[in-house]
């Protein structure tokens, strides 16, 4: 009978030990390389490399990642040494772009996604659990996602063995920006 019992704990603590080591790896690569892609996701308002949703343009993502070499509709995709970065642009003022519309000038960036190009976890991000909200979906229930309205932070992961492994982090307007005069009636 004990053992019957004991066997959930000892998986339990399996995962767990699996994540831990999964964990120290990471950290320990990121130690070694200064240029690793936690260290550029960081979750600070709705801020990605200085680039600001609503705020900032075309001219300022391509000042960092030059001209993108793909795009599907106002969507662009740009490859960065760590991550890809796909970045929704208005098409005007109150123009639809995408599923969206902003009072803001054409070229503005509204969206900015981050997709990491190695394994990160969202522990490593350490998401305020006062202002996420954490959901997970019933089909497929491994996708799990973090909603952070206030700041317009999204995070999107894959729950594996008991990890949750980052897919991407969307950079989007505030709540301060979705109740100003950049948002269209």
């Amino acid at each position: 009978m004990t053992k019957f019992h004991l066997r959930p704990i000892v998986t339990t603590l399996c995962l767990l030990l699996a994540c831990y080591e999964l964990g120290a790896r990471e950290w320990s690569k990121n130690q070694q390389s200064p240029n690793t892609t936690s260290s550029d996701i960081q979750l600070r308002r709705n801020v990605w490399r200085d680039l600001v949703p609503l705020h900032s343009t075309r001219v300022d993502v391509e000042r960092m990642f030059g001209s993108s070499k793909m795009s599907h509709g106002f969507n662009y995709i740009y490859q960065g040494d760590n991550e890809r970065v796909d970045v929704l642009y208005s098409a005007g003022p109150c123009k639809l772009s995408g599923v969206e519309r902003w009072n803001v000038p054409v070229d503005t960036v509204i969206k900015v996604m981050v997709t990491p190009k190695m394994t990160l976890l969202v522990r490593d991000l350490r998401p305020d659990a006062g202002k996420y909200s954490r959901t997970q979906d019933v089909h497929p229930e491994n996708w799990v996602h973090y909603w952070n309205l206030e700041d317009g932070i999204t995070i999107d992961a894959l729950l594996n063995d008991g990890c949750e492994e980052v897919i991407s982090v969307t950079y989007q307007p505030s709540r301060e920006d979705r109740n100003s005069a950049l948002a269209c009636g």
